[in-house]
């Protein structure tokens, strides 16, 4: 998905580059219930966005 995100994109006429981060939990090591793994899943996409733009963070602890 991030290697698409990369390409060049044309727009009106102009090329345009899109960027992303992803934060990614993963049940049930990052939490038991939707809220808990969103806010785990958020934490990750800062962090991921913090390392530079299209990135992926995980907060899955190993």
């Amino acid at each position: 998905m991030l290697n698409e995100l990369r390409k060049l994109l044309a727009l009106a006429g102009r090329e345009v580059r899109v960027g992303a981060s992803i934060g990614i939990a993963v049940a049930p090591d990052d939490g038991g219930d939707v809220e808990t793994l969103s806010g785990h899943a958020d934490m990750a996409m800062y962090q991921a966005s913090r390392r530079g733009a299209t990135r992926t963070s995980s907060s899955h602890r190993r």
